[in-house]
């Protein structure tokens, strides 16, 4: 077999196991973020870059936009089309509902202090991952609607 064949042989093997395990790998980056964010929010000092007053609160958004976005991927495609308004709603209240638990969870943690205006950046970012994850569902069910051959 040349090296070329391998090569090949190889990656069919690679889009074969993910196919059949698709599931994992559309759930692990949800899993991954948030054990990122308990590890992030366990932390009694994290690391203060020099900025503007609310960067923490941009750092919070941007972090629960990506939960949501993950989140996301626990959906069904189909759900999101057909149930926009609940599928959107639920994502957004799970989000802050662990938006909650963190935030209490900061609460106990030494050096570290809870707060209403982190929750709802929490929140935002909530809103701005899931309302992103559904202008990909549209774009993609327009795209995938066009024939082949006007493409």
């Amino acid at each position: 077999m040349k090296i070329g064949e391998r090569i090949v042989h190889i990656i069919s093997g690679i889009k074969i196991f993910i196919f059949k395990h698709r599931t994992l790998f559309l759930r692990l980056p949800l899993i991954v973020v948030i054990i990122s964010l308990w590890f992030l929010s366990s932390q009694s000092r994290l690391l203060r870059l020099p900025g503007f007053i609310g960067r923490d609160k941009i750092a919070h958004t941007i972090a629960y936009c990506g939960l949501a976005i993950t989140l996301s991927l626990w959906f069904p495609i189909e759900k999101w089309r057909s149930r926009r308004f609940l599928t959107i709603c639920s994502v957004i209240l799970i989000s802050t509902l662990y938006g909650i638990i963190d935030e209490l969870h900061q609460f106990f943690t030494p050096g570290r202090d809870s707060s209403i205006l982190d929750l709802f950046a929490d929140t935002a970012g909530a809103t701005i991952g899931a309302g992103l994850f559904l202008l990909f569902v549209e774009i993609f069910s327009k795209w995938s609607r066009i024939p082949k051959n006007s493409r």
